[in-house]
This record gives C-alpha cells, structure tokens and sequence, in this order.
C-alpha cells in the first residue's frame, strides 16, 4: 500500500514521523514538496533513523515538486500510483490566519481563498493523472471540501477541527462520571467555528450545533451540552506543535482506511459536505464513502442547516456551483481593520490570484 503525503510542514512532518512508526507492513510512504531534499534530509533522516530504533522499516520516498504545477504532479501521480493522498500543505506558511480574525471579529472563512489554490491543483492533478486513489484534506475542510464538490472534485473526508472537540469531551465526562472512556460516545455536529470558540474560550458564542452523548448505548443527560462545550477549553500549545492533533486526524484515517474493521470518527466535510458530522470510516476494501451516522433525533437535511450557519457565522455566506459568497459583515471589517477589499463572491477559479494577493498584504501585517 502506498500513502502519498502532500506538504512537508509541520503537520506533514508529524504525520510521517507517526506513520513512520505505525509498523503498518508493506507499507510504502512517500512525500511530495517543493522543498529541495538538501533542505529538508535532517529532518527526514531523522524520522528514518529514530523508526528504524523502534523497529520500523517502512519505505520513505521523498519528491520534489510544487503544488502549483499541476502537469507535473499528474505525471508524479501516475508513476507512484499511491492508493491515499492526504494533502497537509498550506499556500502560506508560518502565518496563523486566526491571529487575524479572533481579536478583529473576523470570521475565519474569509481566508478559505488562500486554502482551496494547492488542494484544487492536488485534486486536478489526481484527475487528470488517471488514478484511482482516496484524498483527504486538512485544508478548512469545512467549506472546502464542498467547494471542491460543487465543481465535481470529490474529496473522501477533511480532517481535524470537530475531531479536536471529541476527545476533550469524553475525558471530561469519564472524569465527572466516573465512566470508562470506551463506555462514552459522543454524537456532534458543529463547523469549525463552534469548534474554534469551544477550544479557546469555552462557549458557542451562538453558533447552532447538535451534541449529545450515550453510556453504554443509552443516551445520558447529566451533564449539559453548554457544560461540554466549556470543558472543551483546557490549556494547550499555541505554537506549531498544535499541529500535532491535526497530524494525528491524519494518521488515524490513513490507518483505518488501509486497515480491516470500520472506526466511528468525527470529521469536517464527508463526501464534500459542509461543516462537521459524527462518522464511520471504512477500510479501502469495504466501502467507497464515509458513513454518516447522525443522532436519531436529527435528520439530514438539518444537520446539514446547522453547519450552514455555523458557516455563517465564520464569514461564509453560502458555498454553491464552485463560488464562495462571503458575509457582509466580514467583508466590511476587512477593509475597516486591514484595507483588504474582498469581492463579494470569489469562484474557485480566481482563488490562486486573489490569495498570492491577499497573501502579501497579510505578510507586511505581521
């Protein structure tokens, strides 16, 4: 089996450095950048070397190619032929858009423009290469995901952000009610917006969302949707080894699609949905899409409303036939806080010119 990792940032470091240590036989990894091997072997070597000390042998192939050539990668695509790609890269590095947007009130979906150009490429590329493989994305999968569907490229599943929320939620309740953590499952539905304000100050700051959880296949109401969601603020790292969770999404998926039993997981943009759902995901053998498994009480076409706007409330109007519609009120604060005149609405198409733009105003901001 083969697993092309795209991006060899921090969250591609990390999720090779952990695939690297899966000891997942037959497994062959391999990493794309535009990076030159000269400025990256120190920190390849030495994932190869501290594997090999745990007595791992897999495969670590490294290709230097730029994202923004989508011929070549077609032609790098073809002649790995890898059954998964999971795109980890980023157009600009070593900026935090939410250092933008949380102090100024902007919501984060403004920047999806300079999130779509790389993985539009990733996903043209994968067409027009011919192969058949699984791509997954850690890209704002929220809206971007359903971007990429709305113009026929369908990414299997986002990763991240609503994942991050799960794991504080179940240790919470495991410690209040004394509960095996395998005992507890929760059922979630949320964008990335809920998740980033749960994560960061405790509250939902009136974004709709869906959360319930059940003991032993038995829903339970001790303890409130409200008080779950502020146990999902807890000290963390603000730095780039944040991108250890994130990297973490990725192994994970990787390691149930290439293993032999499904997993229940909580994902952003499934099969090119907007926002967050509660998941199975299935062995490449087994099934073709991810299941989605919503709380009973709740349908589709209202999960499907909750995250629309949630997705509001993060600056992104609505998402349809490859066009983003941005909020007023975002729009308005970026020109008032940044000088940064954004378009009403954005296709697909003009996002790489747009982002290089917005990109090097963001750049003489920091």
């Amino acid at each position: 089996m083969k697993v092309l990792i795209c991006g060899y940032g921090s969250t591609g470091k990390y999720a090779v450095d952990m695939l690297s240590r899966l000891g997942m036989r037959d497994l062959e990894i391999h990493i794309l950048s535009r990076k030159n091997l000269e400025e990256i072997s120190p920190r390849l070597n030495t994932t190869i070397i501290s594997s090999m000390i745990m007595e791992s042998t897999n495969t670590i192939q490294y290709h230097q190619c730029s994202m923004l050539e989508v011929d070549a990668m077609a032609d790098l695509f073809r002649e790995i032929d890898p059954d998964i790609i999971a795109y980890t890269g980023r157009f600009i590095s070593n900026i935090k858009y939410g250092s933008f947007s949380y102090p100024n009130g902007i919501g984060y979906g403004v920047w999806t423009p300079l999130s779509v150009p790389l993985i539009y490429n990733v996903m043209k590329a994968v067409k027009k290469s011919g192969i058949k493989c699984k791509v997954i994305d850690t890209s704002h999968p929220d809206i971007v995901e359903p971007l990429l569907k709305s113009v026929g490229l369908d990414v299997l599943t986002g990763l991240g952000n609503i994942n991050h929320m799960v794991p504080r939620i179940r240790k919470y309740i495991h410690e209040e009610l004394d509960v095996a953590m395998d005992r507890i499952e929760i059922k979630l539905i949320c964008s990335h917006y809920l998740n980033t304000y749960a994560c960061r100050d405790g509250k939902d700051m009136g974004s709709p969302y869906y959360l319930e959880y059940s003991i032993d296949g038995e829903k339970d109401m001790r303890l409130s949707a409200a008080e779950l969601i502020q146990a999902c603020h807890i000290p963390m790292v603000s730095d780039s080894v944040r991108n250890l969770m994130i990297a973490s999404d990725v192994v994970e998926v990787i390691r149930i699609l290439l293993g032999e039993k499904p997993v229940k997981i909580h994902l952003p943009g499934p099969n090119g949905l907007i926002g967050g759902y509660p998941c199975c995901v299935y062995p490449l053998s087994q099934r073709d899409e991810i299941e989605i498994l919503l709380p009973d009480s709740i349908d589709m076409k209202r999960a499907i409303k909750i995250n629309e706007v949630s997705s509001q409330f993060d600056g992104i109007e609505k998402v349809a036939q490859g066009t983003l519609t941005f909020m007023d009120k975002d729009i308005q604060l970026l020109k008032k806080v940044f000088n940064l005149n954004y378009p009403k609405s954005i296709h697909i198409d003009d996002c790489l010119e747009f982002a290089a733009d917005v990109s090097k105003h963001l750049m003489n901001k920091q």
